[in-house]
């Protein structure tokens, strides 16, 4: 489980190997059009409507990890800006 923030800045939960957005209380499936969901109770977050598109997709973790390491730590390039 991963709290992490998306292209457009938005918050993203890295749950059981799918990605959720949030919508006001609930977290939503990103690729599924809204099928699976997630919530925050007792100090954890937990899944609580089935996936019924497919299953979960360790690469597009990696990949979404990945790419929030890199924009989160752009300060620490050494080399100038090249314009």
């Amino acid at each position: 489980m991963s709290l992490i923030k998306s292209v457009k800045g938005k918050d993203q939960l890295l749950l059981d190997g799918y990605r959720y957005r949030r919508d006001r209380l609930v977290w939503h499936c990103v690729t599924n059009s809204r099928k699976g969901r997630a919530r925050y109770d007792d100090g954890s977050y937990t899944a609580y409507q089935d996936h019924i598109c497919r299953a979960p997709d360790p690469d597009e973790i990696e990949k979404a990890l990945y790419n929030y390491e890199i924009k989160k730590n752009p300060q620490q390039c050494h080399d100038p800006l090249r314009f």
